[in-house]
């Protein structure tokens, strides 16, 4: 192994982060981890930082072993987010008419009253077309429209005579 990268032990690279030897024990984990970036040896780094090579190779383990928890942590939180999110999207159905029922439930009619009269013919509007919904029964005029075109095609063409198919018949006529 070579020397450390310093000109001079007794200063640390990351002067103003940690200043030797005052604070040997208590050797900031960036510090290690700069010094190790940079292609030098436990030992190495141990001499610039004057702490033991055991430190040095114990900080960097406890940092990997950390990093691995936590990454570890997070996935297993990601994990319990999309089983509830799966277990939310098969119950949605029920989990909303909960929610609705709690939403009913908590209005008053002092609350109903304190709307506007556009607010309460806005909730009327939508509870209708849920209510419609729910019981299987169209919620928008599609049907109304589609039988009203359907009705005036049909009396269009019956206006209209039917043309003649085919080719029109030769004369039979053979005067010359």
């Amino acid at each position: 192994m070579g020397a450390p990268t310093t000109e001079n032990p007794t200063k640390p690279i990351l002067a103003g982060i940690i200043e030797a030897p005052t604070t040997r024990k208590r050797i900031p984990i960036e510090a290690i981890l700069e010094l190790k970036l940079k292609g030098n040896s436990d030992k190495d780094i141990a001499t610039l930082l004057h702490c033991s090579q055991q430190n040095v190779s114990t900080s960097i383990k406890t940092r990997i072993e950390t990093s691995q928890q936590n990454v570890s942590a997070r996935l297993r939180e990601y994990r319990d987010e999309v089983e509830t999110l799966e277990n939310f999207k098969k119950n949605r159905a029920d989990i909303l008419a909960v929610v609705q029922k709690k939403l009913l439930n908590s209005l008053s009619d002092a609350d109903i009253k304190k709307a506007t009269a556009y607010q309460r013919i806005g909730m009327f509007g939508i509870l209708y077309d849920k209510e419609r919904l729910e019981r299987g029964e169209s919620t928008e005029n599609i049907h109304v429209l589609t039988q009203a075109i359907s009705d005036l095609q049909a009396r269009k063409w019956a206006r209209v005579e039917p043309k003649k198919l085919g080719r029109p018949k030769k004369s039979t006529n053979t005067e010359a």
